[in-house]
């Protein structure tokens, strides 16, 4: 996928979490994207402590795939707090 692509991608994820979670003030939409980009953050964190065993034994051990999965998070949200800014990547 290249960057036009992508963004197009971003376009169409960002109508379609419009309909579940309608946010009319664009101020309210910045910061919950921002908010939920540090949660996918943190989901990113825990995935390389388990990937490195370096989290509690409790925890479920994951594999790269997991940690790719969560990258792939970060850049999405990332890719929507820029076309919620009008930021072309």
């Amino acid at each position: 996928m290249d960057i036009k692509e992508f963004q197009e991608f971003i376009k169409i994820e960002d109508k379609r979490l419009a309909k579940f979670f309608p946010i009319p003030d664009k101020e309210k939409r910045i910061f919950a994207r921002i908010v939920k980009m540090s949660e996918e953050h943190g989901e990113l964190s825990e995935s390389v402590l388990n990937y490195f065993s370096l989290q509690r034994k409790t925890k479920i051990q994951t594999g790269k795939n997991e940690v790719a999965h969560e990258i792939a998070d970060v850049i999405i949200c990332v890719g929507l707090l820029a076309h919620e800014l009008d930021i072309n990547l």
